[in-house]
C-alpha cells in the first residue's frame, strides 16, 4: 500500500525510500550477494534507489534515479549494461 500512495502522489523520495528498505532486508536475509550490494551502494551514493529483482543471488537489480542518465553512466562507470525500461500499459490507478 505504501508504494502504491507514493506513486499515486507521485512522491519520488517515498518511492526509492521504500526501494532502498525493502532492499536492505533482502541484505539482511542473505538473499542478496557482495556484488549486487556494491552496485545497490553504488546508486544510492548519487542518490538513486535499487533492489535485487526475482529470486536473488543474481539476476537483475532495479535500479531508479530521477536523472536517468546519470544513473545509467554510474551503472556503465561499474562495468554493466543498464537496460532501460518502459512500462508498456498503464501502471497503477485509482478508481
Amino acid at each position: 500500500m505504501a508504494m502504491r500512495s507514493a506513486l499515486q502522489q507521485q512522491d519520488f523520495g517515498k518511492m526509492k525510500a521504500l526501494i532502498n528498505f525493502a532492499q536492505r532486508y533482502l541484505s539482511e536475509l542473505g538473499v542478496s550477494t557482495p556484488i549486487i550490494d556494491g552496485l545497490v551502494k553504488s546508486v544510492l551514493e548519487i542518490g538513486g534507489a535499487a533492489k535485487l529483482c526475482g529470486a536473488g543471488g543474481g539476476g537483475a537489480v532495479l535500479c531508479y534515479h530521477e536523472d536517468k542518465d546519470k544513473l545509467a553512466d554510474k551503472i556503465k562507470e561499474l562495468g554493466y549494461e543498464p537496460m532501460e525500461i518502459e512500462l508498456g500499459v498503464e501502471g497503477v490507478r485509482q478508481e
